[in-house]
């Protein structure tokens, strides 16, 4: 999140493709170069986020600031927790993702709409 848009997104087909996380962490350090002050990359403890893969990648992006909540402790990290939350129940029932034939494709038009 962004000034409360999202600024990067990427989905793929292939389960645990490691291009999605590529691709936001390279987005992120484009909107570095724009910025003053630090980026922080706001995380849930989800299982991609605290993945021995994705600290692998992080490691080597200095520039961005990792900020994840404890695990069971939502408050750490309100804003992503509610965004997540807000989104997934969105995407089902204003949406209607059950009804989606390619979720990828579905995943990209939301965020398409969001960012308008």
């Amino acid at each position: 999140m962004f000034n409360n848009k999202i600024v990067a997104s990427c989905v793929t087909n292939k389960v645990g493709s490691s291009l999605p996380y590529y691709y936001c962490l390279e987005y992120l350090i484009e909107k570095k170069k724009e910025q003053t002050c630090t980026v922080t990359l706001h995380t849930d403890q989800g299982g991609v986020y605290s993945s021995a893969g994705f600290y692998q990648i992080h490691k080597d992006y200095t520039d961005i600031k990792r900020s994840m909540s404890r695990v069971g402790t939502p408050t750490d990290n309100p804003i992503i927790e509610a965004s997540n939350g807000w989104i997934k129940e969105e995407m089902r029932t204003d949406f209607n993702l059950n009804a989606a034939e390619c979720i990828p494709l579905f995943i990209e038009n939301y965020v398409y709409y969001m960012e308008r």
